[in-house]
């Protein structure tokens, strides 16, 4: 059960991220960073260059409003290696109120009001309705994740990373939430093909030897979504009170929510 947790709450985490790319952006536009004067001690307002701004903007737009994408997640927990991860595949799918997430062998659906997540590895299910607060747990609002980074002195580079590729960060190595956010695209047409995102230690954020590295590896656009699987396919009476799963997934262990 402790385990069929975390993995939800991994995927939430992903979610998180990816909106918070398009909403850092937003709020660097409004919010250039704050410079201290060695003079007078008092901060001034430094305006970023609106170009850079702009072309951050472009780039994180996909990542932040696609309604479907493909990824390689890798996870390196500098407090624990054990949570380490190596490109575990990760699709991403939302049509409307429909949603579903595919990371590694989790999958999640949020549709007619309802929520399913299956972890294929424990072969169990948690089922139950997708009340307002679960679905922003999943697909938070990007104003809410902007709230952590507001005001915390973040540093817009873009610099090359080897011929034809480029790379744009935000930057505050001091951050006690998450230090970087760095895209690398192609420069020639600014399709994104990684993040990467270096998030410190809940438990001890001062030391960044524990800090949490994520990169996520953007596949190459397909010409069409996949598609969101049926909840149906999964459980028998959803819409009763007491729903069960289906003969292709009669070992499954059912959790069921309130």
């Amino acid at each position: 059960m402790e385990k069929v947790i975390k993995n939800a709450f991994a995927t939430g985490l992903i979610l998180v991220i990816f909106c918070g790319l398009g909403a850092a952006a937003k709020w660097l536009v409004n919010n250039p960073e704050p410079i201290k004067n060695q003079i007078t001690g008092q901060t001034a307002i430094a305006e970023p260059d609106s170009m850079l701004v702009q072309k951050f903007l472009k780039i994180t737009s996909f990542l932040s409003n696609t309604n479907h994408l493909a990824l390689n997640i890798s996870i390196f927990d500098g407090a624990d290696s054990t949570q380490n991860i190596i490109d575990l595949p990760y699709r991403f799918e939302q049509q409307g109120a429909r949603f579903y997430c595919q990371f590694g062998k989790t999958e999640t659906l949020i549709a007619n009001e309802k929520y399913l997540f299956v972890d294929h590895g424990q072969q169990k299910m948690m089922f139950g309705n997708s009340s307002k607060n679960k679905q922003d747990r999943l697909l938070p609002i990007p104003e809410k994740v902007v709230d952590h980074i507001k005001s915390e002195g973040y540093v817009l580079k873009d610099e090359t990373v080897e011929e034809g590729i480029r790379k744009i960060s935000l930057i505050n190595m001091n951050h006690i939430s998450c230090r970087v956010y760095e895209v690398t695209y192609q420069a020639q047409n600014l399709e994104p093909l990684s993040v990467f995102l270096r998030m410190d230690n809940f438990n001890d954020p001062y030391d960044i030897k524990l800090d949490k590295r994520i990169t996520f590896k953007i596949k190459r656009q397909n010409p069409g979504s996949a598609g969101i699987p049926d909840m149906n396919s999964f459980l028998e009476g959803i819409k009763t009170s007491d729903p069960v799963t289906t003969k292709e997934f009669s070992k499954y262990e059912l959790i069921k929510l309130p």
